[in-house]
């Protein structure tokens, strides 16, 4: 929280933020802290990339950043049905060009199969189904 507080300057690029949103996402998971650590992640990114001055459509570059972020707490099955509940994948989709949207919606989908995701209830997949829609 208190690193989205600073202003954004040269010194800190939105890039290396979402590095290290990433970074953080990964020792997150490793340590297996649980959901609301994760939540509270990609909820972090959405208010930074909706703060004033960040381009739309993202820029490639953040949009990968993104993509990634978007696809690693969904290799945890204890994690995949609640994150594809919440609204935060969708907002990160609608701040991406429709070619970043496809990469992203693919991403997903490849991260449940990397983590051997199973999907139990009918809400997940719908969610899933609505997330990837842009295939």
């Amino acid at each position: 929280k208190q690193l989205h507080g600073r202003p954004r300057t040269s010194a800190t690029p939105l890039s290396s933020l979402l590095e290290l949103q990433l970074e953080l996402c990964m020792y997150v998971l490793a340590l297996n802290t649980g959901q609301d650590s994760c939540m509270e992640l990609l909820q972090s990114t959405v208010a930074l990339l909706q703060a004033p001055g960040v381009p739309s459509p993202l820029e490639p570059k953040l949009a990968e950043a993104v993509v990634d972020l978007m696809a690693a707490p969904l290799t945890q099955e204890s994690l995949a049905s609640a994150v594809l509940a919440m609204p935060y994948h969708k907002s990160l989709l609608a701040m991406m060009s429709r070619k970043m949207q496809a990469r992203a919606a693919l991403a997903v989908v490849s991260a449940l199969l990397a983590g051997d995701v199973s999907m139990r209830d009918c809400e997940t997949i719908q969610n899933l189904f609505a997330l990837t829609d842009t295939l």
